[in-house]
């Protein structure tokens, strides 16, 4: 999945001779047609990068200094059990489930 940058006719061409099938809104919202999926993938976009934000601020993601593989991918697992379950108990708790500040509040 990409954003709009990506929506390139020729660089879609190019992936799915390699075996992927890129997902990408249309570059310019009125050039899209009625019924496309370019709205659905923008909302899944935007959810995306609310996580990744999320977990860069909360969590240090941006500075992870692991001495090997093994270190950073436990590190990053558990960063997003710590995201899950945060989300988890505001599901519970019928709020949002983003809103991890009030949480800690």
């Amino acid at each position: 999945m990409g954003d709009r940058n990506y929506w390139l006719p020729t660089l879609q061409a190019a992936l799915r001779k390699a075996g992927v099938v890129l997902q990408a809104p249309f570059r310019k919202a009125s050039s899209q047609p009625a019924k496309s999926w370019s709205p659905v993938l923008g909302r899944v976009r935007y959810r995306i990068d609310t996580v990744f934000g999320q977990l860069t601020d909360r969590c240090g993601a941006k500075r992870v200094w692991a001495r090997d593989l093994w270190h950073l991918r436990n590190r990053l697992l558990r960063m997003v059990l710590m995201h899950t379950i945060c989300v988890l108990f505001n599901v519970q708790d019928q709020a949002p489930p983003l809103q991890l500040d009030r949480l800690v509040a």
